[in-house]
């Protein structure tokens, strides 16, 4: 997907990234960050697809967007930026212009409405009577995909309130069994997202069923959304063994990689949950994904980070070891000539430094310099005697920290 005013990528911005906290943050940081050279473009989006502005304003941080409106001022395209996310707003006047301001460079198109179809699939009975009114009013298709409030058409409402019946008759009515809800969420990642099972089987029964130039009707486990993802990204990021084996049972490729690099094992380092799902369950996923799936452990992403540099820098606990026990290397070096020495000495904690600290990394060059000059040492140095004007990036380390990473550094030399 390109962007709509210039010749690149449109531009995915994961939330373990600066960008976000700015939103939550008193509004100088920002401008100074913008003064220092940062950018934002009006169609950049979170790891959901949803726009960055609808993420401000979900977040009601109206003193930075107003800061990006005067920004933007002179190359803002027209967007189709969400009407839902400004519905029922309560806010005040300076508020409402520039909801107002925003909405004036949305693109016309249906507005979102609840709909019977919406109602039944809500509450998970009366979804033939609601479909049977329609054939009475000789309806097209596209009425069964229409959007509600938060994005969703109906059969997206029907998985995420776990109605089976109400998905089924949908279907089978010709309701878009692809169809991108404003958060770039098809149904299947939807079930997929929901640990549903069942209905992940019934959305996957119609690949072979269908007309090959049916694409409504045709659902593949390798469905692309429009940030590069299939459904297999969203299982593995949940950390579920059951999806994760029922997509690659049917033929969901371990090698897809989104719009940032990441491949569904590249998620599983991004995982949220995965220090609390247990060892056993985690242990699963990574034997499907490596065994059945034949993922490489070590397939960067357009960074040049593999998983367990990822996870190294969330400080996933249990992903890195289960990472370091399947054999992943530790010696990668990033498109910014970063090792995991730069990654463990800006992002870790204690516990993650000890992990470290227990492995061969010998062959990890102490005196490797990335872009900016620094090598792992300067990297720890900064971080401990960080400026105040970048006192919002990197870790500040605690004592016991600052020990451990010693000790890391000296045992790695």
């Amino acid at each position: 997907m390109y962007s709509l005013y210039a010749l690149r990528p449109v531009r995915t911005i994961p939330w373990a990234q600066m960008e976000w906290r700015y939103a939550n943050l008193p509004v100088h940081y920002f401008r100074k960050a913008l003064q220092s050279g940062t950018i934002l473009y009006p169609d950049d989006q979170d790891e959901t697809g949803l726009l960055f502005v609808e993420n401000l304003i979900n977040y009601q941080a109206f003193e930075m967007l107003e800061v990006l409106l005067i920004e933007w001022e002179t190359v803002l395209p027209k967007q189709r930026f969400s009407r839902r996310v400004i519905k029922d707003r309560n806010c005040n006047e300076s508020q409402g212009r520039l909801l107002k301001q925003v909405m004036n460079y949305a693109e016309d198109g249906p507005e979102p409405e609840t709909t019977p179809l919406h109602e039944a699939a809500s509450r998970g009975w009366g979804m033939e009577e609601a479909v049977e009114a329609l054939k009475m009013q000789s309806y097209t298709t596209d009425v069964l995909d229409t959007p509600d409030e938060t994005g969703y058409p109906a059969l997206h409402v029907a998985v995420t309130n776990r109605h089976h019946k109400c998905a089924q008759v949908l279907i089978e009515a010709g309701a878009d069994v692809n169809l991108q809800a404003a958060n770039g969420f098809t149904p299947l990642m939807l079930a997929a997202a929901y640990h549903e099972i069942g209905i992940m089987r019934l959305l996957l029964s119609r690949g072979d069923s269908c007309s090959r130039t049916d694409r409504r009707q045709r659902c593949h486990a390798n469905e692309k959304n429009r940030n590069g993802r299939i459904a297999l990204h969203v299982a593995a990021n949940s950390c579920n063994p059951e999806t994760v084996q029922l997509l690659l049972e049917e033929g969901a490729s371990t090698s897809e990689r989104d719009s940032y690099g990441y491949t569904p094992l590249h998620f599983v380092a991004l995982a949220v949950g995965s220090d609390s799902i247990g060892t056993n369950q985690l242990g699963r996923i990574f034997e499907l994904l490596l065994g059945a799936g034949r993922a490489d452990i070590n397939a960067t992403d357009f960074f040049g980070q593999p998983p367990l540099m990822l996870a190294v820098a969330r400080n996933r606990l249990a992903v890195t070891q289960h990472l370091i026990n399947a054999g992943a290397s530790h010696t990668n070096v990033t498109t910014k000539s970063e090792n995991l020495l730069h990654h463990a000495a800006f992002f870790s904690n204690l516990e993650m430094l000890q992990l470290l600290h227990h492995l061969d990394l010998s062959r990890i060059s102490v005196r490797l310099h990335d872009s900016r000059g620094d090598n792992p040492w300067d990297v720890f140095k900064w971080c401990l005697h960080r400026p105040p004007e970048h006192e919002l990036h990197g870790r500040r380390p605690t004592k016991e920290e600052g020990d451990a990473f010693v000790n890391l550094f000296r045992g790695t030399r």
